[in-house]
């Protein structure tokens, strides 16, 4: 949760740095260039707007390499339990976890190739 308010509050942030940026360059320019509060200037990309791609693009990068998901697998008997997936066996319950790079390596190397390429 922490993780995610983080995040809320650095795309806000952005947002506001680009805001502040737009209505500084707005009050800046000589003359007035139209009636929208947050119109661009000279038809370039709104700093708000760039701003919060930077942000969403900054934050993708890490979520690349994090755990994307994580399960164990058994079924159990009563009696015995036994774990399935790899290194599974009599009581072991190994737990598969997975980032997405990981994901698209077991897509690719188990010949999913449409999943590992969309």
């Amino acid at each position: 949760n922490n993780a995610a308010v983080l995040c809320t509050l650095f795309i806000c942030a952005a947002v506001a740095l680009g805001v502040g940026i737009d209505q500084f360059r707005h009050n800046s320019t000589n003359g007035h260039r139209g009636s929208g509060r947050f119109e661009a200037v000279d038809k370039t990309i709104s700093a708000w707007s760039g701003c919060l791609l930077l942000a969403s693009y900054t934050l993708l990068v890490p979520g690349l390499a994090s755990v994307l998901f994580s399960f164990n697998m058994m079924l159990d008997f009563g009696i015995i339990k036994i774990g399935v997936g790899l290194g599974g066996g009599l009581d072991k319950v190994p737990a598969v976890t997975e980032s997405m790079f990981g994901l698209i390596h077991l897509l690719r190397s188990t010949g999913c190739f449409l999943g590992a390429n969309a």
